[in-house]
C-alpha cells in the first residue's frame, strides 16, 4: 500500500515515494481560479532512472478529457522541460515511465503523484531525485521575477539547488579568476532551494566545497549569464565517475547546459579487431601496443590480443595522439590518430583493419597493366572512437552496434531484438549500421533474441544470433559484429559491457 506524507512550506512541497508503482492514487478534486496564471517546469535529477513522463491534469482519475491534461514527452537523468503556463487552479502531478510498448497512462509504471497549486506569477518547478526505486519527488515554489533594474543595471538572478545528501558551499568567481578570488553564494544543503542573489551579466566559474572546507570538490567550466533573466544551478550526481562526483547544471526557463567538473579526468578502453594482418606484417601476433602521447612514452595498454576489450585508461583530459604498434615491435600499424577526451569523457577505441587497392596514380583504375587483376593490395588499421554511454539505468540500458563487417562483403547490418511474442519482421526495437559507423538504442530490462543480418542481392542473411538477457544488474553494452574465420556463417557477435569509472577501478 503506497502512502504518501506532504510537508508544506512557504517554498516547498514535497512527497516521498519509497517504491515504484502500478497502481493509482485515489485524487481529490480540482478547483478552478482565474486569478492569473502561473508556470511549471519539471527536472530529472535520478541518475538511474529510465525516461520519466510528466504529467499535469485536473483529475487523475477521470477517463475523460479535462479542460487541462497534458503529458510531456519522457525526459532522461539531468535534462528539464521548458517552462510552461497554466491557470491558477489547483492541479495533479504525475510521474511515470513506459516500462512497455504503449504510452497509454493505464500502462506506464507510475512512480509518484501529488497535489500542484499552481498560483499567479510563481514557479513551480518538479524535481525527481534520489534512487529511482526511492525516489524523492519536490515542488519548489518561486516567484517569477519582472525587475526593470535588472535590464537597466545588467543584472540576473540566481538560485542553487542541491539534489546531494551532502551540504556543499557554493562560490563563484568571474572566469579571469581563480578560486583564491571566488565569492561564497551560500551553503546548499539537501534539497533546499537557495534564497536568490542579483549578480552582474557575465560570464563565471563555479566552485564546490565541502561545508565549511576550503578544498575544491568541482571547479565548472566557463558559464554565461547573458540576460536578464532567472537561472538555477542544480548540483546533481556524476553516476559515471566516482573521481569526479558532481555536476552541476545552469536552467533558465526554456534551456538547460551541463557542467562537468574541469579537473576531472578522462577514461578511453580499446578493442582489437585487427585481423588478417598477418599476411601483410609478418611480425604481427595478434597482440598490439597502444600509446597516447608518442612512442617515446610508455604504452597505456599492451599485448592487446585480438577480440580483447581492455580495462578503462584513466588519463588527464586533453587531445592525444593515438599510435598503434605490433606487440614488443618498433613496426607501426596506426600514428597520430587524434584522440580527444574532454572532461568527464568515457570512450572506447575500436581498432580494425581491412584490405584497400591501391591506386598509385589516382586515376581511378586499379589494373593498369589491364591482366584483369587488382596489381596491388595493402592492408589499413583504423581507428573507430564512440562515445560511452554514462548513464546507470536500473529499468532500461543502451545497446550500440559496431559494424565492423567490410562494406565490400555487406553494405549494412541490421540488430534485431526480438521479444517473446514478436518475430523478426514484427519487432519494435532494431537497428542498422553501415561499415565502421554505430547506431544505438535504449532497451526496456527484457530477455531478447538478437538477430544480425544483412542483405545479399534480394534475401536478407543471418549473419549472428544470440539471447541476450537485461536486468537490473545489467550494464550498457556495445554489441560488435566483425569477421570470423571460426565461426559457421564467418561472422562473430560479441556484446563487450561499457566501461564507466567506478571506485573498483
Amino acid at each position: 500500500m503506497f502512502k504518501q506524507k506532504l510537508e508544506k512550506k512557504p517554498w516547498l512541497i514535497k512527497s516521498t515515494c519509497t517504491a515504484l508503482l502500478t497502481s493509482l492514487l485515489v485524487a481529490c478534486g480540482s478547483s478552478s481560479d482565474d486569478s492569473g496564471v502561473g508556470y511549471v517546469k519539471f527536472y530529472n535529477a535520478s541518475s538511474n532512472a529510465p525516461d520519466i513522463i510528466f504529467t499535469v491534469d485536473e483529475d487523475l482519475e477521470t477517463s475523460e478529457t479535462d479542460a487541462v491534461e497534458i503529458t510531456y514527452n519522457g525526459l532522461g537523468y539531468g535534462e528539464a522541460l521548458s517552462y510552461a503556463q497554466y491557470p491558477s487552479a489547483s492541479y495533479f502531478y504525475e510521474l511515470a515511465w513506459q516500462d512497455d510498448d504503449s504510452s497509454e497512462r493505464s500502462e506506464l509504471a507510475i512512480i509518484d503523484q501529488g497535489p500542484l497549486e499552481i498560483t499567479e506569477d510563481t514557479m513551480h518547478f518538479v524535481v525527481i531525485d534520489n534512487d529511482v526505486q526511492l525516489a524523492q519527488v519536490s515542488v519548489y515554489q518561486y516567484p517569477m521575477i519582472a525587475d526593470d533594474d535588472d535590464d537597466t543595471y545588467d543584472l540576473f538572478n540566481l538560485r542553487v539547488l542541491n539534489s546531494q545528501e551532502v551540504p556543499l558551499d557554493v562560490y563563484y568567481s568571474k572566469t579571469d579568476e581563480t578560486f583564491n578570488e571566488a565569492i561564497l553564494f551560500d551553503t546548499a544543503n539537501y534539497q533546499t532551494l537557495l534564497e536568490n542573489q542579483k549578480l552582474e551579466q557575465g560570464s563565471y566559474i563555479f566552485y564546490l566545497t565541502a561545508s565549511g572546507d576550503t578544498d575544491v570538490v568541482f571547479e565548472s567550466e566557463e558559464v554565461a549569464f547573458s540576460y536578464s533573466a532567472q537561472y538555477l544551478m542544480a548540483i546533481r550526481e556524476n553516476p559515471s565517475n566516482s573521481q569526479s562526483p558532481y555536476l552541476m547544471d545552469r536552467i533558465s526557463n526554456t534551456a538547460i547546459v551541463a557542467l562537468s567538473d574541469v579537473n576531472a579526468q578522462a577514461q578511453v578502453s580499446f578493442y582489437n579487431a585487427i585481423g588478417l594482418a598477418d599476411e601483410y606484417f609478418p611480425e604481427y601476433q595478434g597482440e598490439v601496443d597502444v600509446y597516447l602521447q608518442g612512442t617515446d612514452n610508455d604504452p597505456v595498454a599492451q599485448a592487446i590480443a585480438i577480440g580483447q576489450y581492455t580495462e578503462s585508461v584513466v588519463n588527464e583530459n586533453g587531445d592525444f595522439s593515438l599510435d598503434v604498434l605490433i606487440s614488443g615491435q618498433n613496426q607501426s600499424l596506426l600514428k597520430n590518430h587524434l584522440l580527444s577526451l574532454p572532461e568527464n569523457s568515457a570512450k572506447t577505441v575500436f581498432l580494425y583493419g581491412d584490405e584497400e587497392y591501391v591506386d598509385e596514380d589516382g586515376d581511378g583504375d586499379v589494373d593498369e597493366d589491364g591482366d584483369g587483376q587488382v596489381d596491388e593490395i595493402e592492408f589499413t588499421v583504423h581507428s573507430l572512437v564512440v562515445d560511452n554511454s554514462q548513464l546507470t539505468g536500473l529499468y532500461s540500458h543502451q545497446v550500440m552496434l559496431v559494424n565492423l563487417i567490410d562494406d565490400e562483403l555487406y553494405s549494412a547490418v541490421n540488430a534485431y531484438f526480438v521479444r517473446s511474442s514478436e518475430t523478426i519482421t514484427t519487432a519494435d526495437n532494431k537497428l542498422a549500421a553501415g561499415y565502421a559507423d554505430t547506431d544505438s538504442l535504449t532497451l526496456n530490462n527484457n530477455t531478447y533474441e538478437v538477430y544480425l543480418t544483412a542483405k545479399d542481392n534480394s534475401s536478407d542473411v543471418i549473419l549472428a544470433s544470440f539471447e541476450m538477457i537485461l536486468d537490473e544488474t545489467s550494464s550498457n553494452q556495445f554489441l560488435v559484429i566483425e569477421e570470423d574465420d571460426n565461426s559457421p556463417t564467418g561472422f562473430s557477435a560479441t556484446l563487450l559491457a561499457q566501461h564507466l569509472l567506478t571506485n573498483s577501478e
